[in-house]
């Protein structure tokens, strides 16, 4: 099955274009919602020209075309190839000999595929904007597997909804809920948005589009209305022989926001997404190859992460 809808993703170019949305994301979003509805192994491709990125000054410009091509392995997972055609003008011949398009192919699990593919869409324009602008360098394989193990690993909104405003001349929306993480996009003042508290203390995961936002940049209104989702499942582990660190996001790179002792007992959530867990009191995540699990966690477990020296 999953070499029959990879032959497909692999071969040629994608069909006909579609004409470009306004803006292009939500006709992706909407491509998206209908790939995760679609039959198994039903090939669904997606073309759009992005808008022109260049400087000020107009001594250097890209303009990137994007090409998904995705589907359904079965019931839980898809599959996409995510490429990102670039055309390069103006005085760049360093990127012209070096840098043709971009190009990744994940299979990803079917009920966050819009939130993934458009977190690594904003994530490589945010980069490539960077890169034009002078001040920066294109989007590394290591921040683009933290947006998708981040994007992976958020829950479904809880009843702690908020409508909020943005507050700074300049709000940048983070991959993951860190001052380091990759910018995804910006938001200028008086944007309103719905949020949800992040993980990690001080920030609030974005429900509209994928991102974080710091909770400094945020001026809370009032509590959003929402639909209750089931509670996750718990499992109970416990750290093996070695000190297991705590990371702030779900890749090895991310800040390290505590430590556990050899033999901490700790609460999980039960399903670990691309090698990494999340704990249940909402301090980090670690890593699988670091615990061992138990049954299904019916009581409070004992441990908990304390903060790093």
């Amino acid at each position: 099955m999953y070499k029959a809808l990879a032959a497909g993703l692999l071969s040629g170019a994608a069909a006909a274009a579609l004409a470009a949305p306004s803006p292009p994301l939500d006709a992706l979003a909407t491509f998206l919602r209908g790939v995760q509805g679609g039959m198994p192994l039903q090939v669904q491709r997606y073309t759009a020209q992005l808008p022109r990125i260049g400087r000020d000054d107009g001594t250097r410009s890209v303009t990137p075309t994007l090409e998904l091509v995705a589907g359904r392995l079965d019931a839980e997972y898809c599959l996409y190839q995510l490429r990102l055609q670039l055309r390069w003008s103006g005085r760049l011949p360093e990127d012209k000999s070096r840098v043709g398009g971009r190009s990744l192919i994940q299979k990803a699990p079917c009920a966050t595929l819009p939130e993934e593919v458009l977190a690594l869409v904003q994530y490589e324009l945010s980069a490539l904007q960077q890169r034009v602008q002078g001040s920066g360098r294109l989007a590394l394989r290591h921040e683009r597997d933290q947006v998708i193990a981040t994007v992976r690993h958020a829950g479904p909104p809880d009843a702690h909804t908020y409508a909020a405003v943005t507050v700074d001349d300049r709000v940048n929306v983070r991959a993951s809920p860190e001052r380091t993480a990759p910018v995804l996009a910006t938001l200028p003042p008086g944007t309103q948005v719905r949020v949800v508290p992040a993980q990690a203390e001080g920030w609030y995961r974005l429900l509209d589009v994928p991102g974080h936002v710091h909770a400094s940049t945020l001026r809370l209104v009032e509590p959003a209305p929402t639909v209750a989702s089931p509670p996750q499942a718990i499992a109970e582990a416990v750290v093996g022989r070695a000190p297991l660190l705590v990371h702030a996001a779900p890749a090895r790179g991310s800040r390290v926001v505590g430590r556990l002792a050899p033999g901490t007992a700790v609460r999980l959530r039960s399903a670990p997404v691309s090698g990494w867990f999340a704990l249940e009191e909402g301090t980090g995540f670690v890593p699988e190859a670091g615990v061992r699990r138990a049954a299904p966690a019916l009581t409070a477990g004992t441990g908990t992460a304390r903060s790093a020296p």
